[in-house]
C-alpha cells in the first residue's frame, strides 16, 4: 500500500525486521549492501510523502523506527560497510544519509539518530586523513542550513541582552545538528599499529578547521541552555577520546577560552563540568604547559564564583547569595576546584604561582560557616565540595603526603 495506516504499518514492520537482523548484516556483506541501499534510497524517502494517519503518532513512530533501523545497521555493520566495494559503499551511503539528515521533514530526534550513524561509519576509517576529510565534508554540508541564521547575527554578541526568538524557547534545530555533526565521530577502535604515527587527531583537525563557525554559533547563542550544554558535552567527548593529541592541539586552548566567554555571558554549571572533565583527562600527565593551562582555567571559573558568593552572603545572607549565583553553579564550580587541587601538580602550581588561589581559599573559609548555618539544604552540594577542596589543600600541606619540588 502507498497510503494510509496500512502503508505506515507495513513500513514500520520492515524497519523492525531490519532492527532484528542488524547483527546478521554485520557478518554478511552482500545482504548488508542491499539493505543499506534499500534503507537510504527507498525506505526512508518513501515514508516522508505519506499522509499522517488519524493518529499522528503513528507516522512519527514509523519515521523514528526507520531512522533507528538505519542507525543500527550503520553501527553494527560499520566495519563491513567501510570494507565493502573497496571503500566505495560507505561513501555512497554517507552521502545518501547526509541528504536525509538535511531533510527538515524528519523530526530533530530522527535526524540526530542519522547523524550518529554517519559518525559510527566514519569512526572505523583507518586512514585518518580520509576520516578527517570525510568528517570535514559532513560538517561543511551541515553548515549550509545554518548560514541564514549566521547571516542575521549582529556584529557583536548581545550577551545578557539576548532573547530567545524560537516559538518553543529552544535553540534552532539546525544549530543542534551542526554541533552534533562536529562530535559525531567517537567510539573509535584502536588504530592499526603498523600505520605511520599521526601528528594530530582527525576530529581535532576538523574542529580547528571549522572553529570560526563553531565560535559564532556558541558566542551568539549562550542564552539557549540546551544548545550550550550540548556543546560542552561535545567538547568533553572530543577531548576524552583524543586525549593523547589534545595537549598538542592548537585548538584546545581556544575551545576552553570560548567556553569561559560563554559562561561569562550566561553562567551555567555545565561549563564547570567541562573544565572538571579536562582536569581529569590531562592533570595526571604532569606536563608543565598543560598544568599552567588547567590552573588558569580553574581560576578563571572559580574566582568570580567565590567572590560573588562571599560578597552576597556578607550583605544579604544565603538568599541573597542564591539570587546572585544559583546553587547548582556554585556547586559545580567548587567540585571543579576540588578536582583541581586533588592533583599535586595543579595544587602546587596554584599555591605557588597564582594570585587567585589565596583569595579563593580565604573566601571559602569565610563563607563556609554562613552557608552551613543558614542554607545547608540549599547549598549541600556546594558545602560538600568546599570541604573536599579545603581537605585536599591541607593534605598537600602535610609533609607526609606532599609531592613535587619541595626545594
Amino acid at each position: 500500500p502507498s497510503d494510509g495506516v496500512k502503508a505506515l504499518l507495513l513500513r514500520s514492520a520492515a524497519s523492525r525486521l531490519v532492527l532484528f537482523t542488524s547483527g546478521y548484516l554485520a557478518l554478511n556483506e552482500g545482504p548488508c549492501k542491499a539493505i543499506l541501499k534499500f534503507l537510504a534510497l527507498q525506505h526512508l524517502p518513501s515514508i516522508l510523502p505519506l499522509k499522517p494517519a488519524p493518529d499522528p503518532d503513528v507516522k512519527k513512530y514509523c519515521e523514528s523506527l526507520a531512522c533507528d533501523a538505519m542507525k543500527m545497521v550503520m553501527t553494527a555493520a560499520r566495519k563491513t560497510i567501510v570494507a565493502a566495494d573497496n571503500g566505495g559503499l560507505w561513501k555512497e551511503a554517507v552521502n545518501a544519509v547526509i541528504a536525509l539528515v538535511s531533510d527538515g521533514r524528519f523530526s530533530v530526534d530522527c535526524r540526530a539518530q542519522l547523524v550518529f550513524g554517519i559518525g559510527q561509519v566514519l569512526s572505523v576509517l583507518q586512514d585518518w586523513n580520509e576520516l578527517e576529510q570525510a568528517l570535514s565534508m559532513f560538517v561543511s554540508r551541515m553548515e549550509v542550513p545554518i548560514q541564514p541564521i549566521l547571516s542575521a547575527l549582529p556584529p557583536e554578541p548581545l550577551g545578557s541582552r539576548a532573547v530567545k526568538t524560537t516559538r518553543d524557547g529552544k535553540a534552532p534545530v539546525e544549530l543542534k545538528l551542526y554541533i552534533a555533526s562536529v562530535s559525531s565521530v567517537y567510539n573509535m577502535p584502536a588504530r592499526d599499529p603498523t600505520l605511520l604515527p599521526a601528528d594530530h587527531h582527525p576530529v581535532l583537525g576538523v574542529v580547528e578547521k571549522h572553529f570560526a563557525t563553531i565560535e559564532r554559533v556558541c558566542i551568539h547563542h549562550t542564552h539557549y541552555e540546551e544548545l550550550m550544554e550540548q556543546v560542552c558535552l561535545a567538547f568533553s567527548y572530543i577531548l576524552g577520546f583524543s586525549r593523547e593529541y589534545a595537549p598538542m592541539s592548537k585548538v584546545f586552548v581556544p575551545m576552553m577560552k570560548l567556553m569561559a566567554r560563554c559562561c561569562e555571558q550566561h553562567p551555567q554549571p555545565y561549563y564547570m563540568s567541562l573544565v572538571r572533565s579536562a582536569i581529569g583527562f590531562f592533570a595526571s600527565n604532569a606536563e608543565n604547559q598543560m598544568d599552567a593551562v588547567l590552573v588558569d582555567l580553574t581560576g578563571l571559573f572559580i574566582a568570580p564564583v567565590a567572590r560573588t558568593l562571599t560578597a552576597a552572603t556578607a550583605s544579604g545572607g544565603v538568599h541573597a547569595a542564591a539570587s546572585a549565583i544559583a546553587p547548582p553553579i556554585s556547586g559545580a564550580a567548587y567540585e571543579m576546584m576540588a578536582e583541581a587541587v586533588r592533583h599535586w601538580n595543579l595544587s602546587l602550581l596554584a599555591i605557588k604561582s597564582t594570585q587567585w588561589m589565596p583569595e579563593v581559599l580565604d573566601c571559602t573559609i569565610e563563607v563556609l560557616p554562613r552557608l552551613t548555618e543558614e542554607g545547608q539544604a540549599m547549598y549541600e552540594r556546594t558545602i560538600t565540595a568546599m570541604l573536599r577542596f579545603i581537605r585536599n589543600v591541607l593534605l598537600w600541606g602535610d609533609p607526609g603526603t606532599a609531592k613535587g619540588d619541595m626545594a
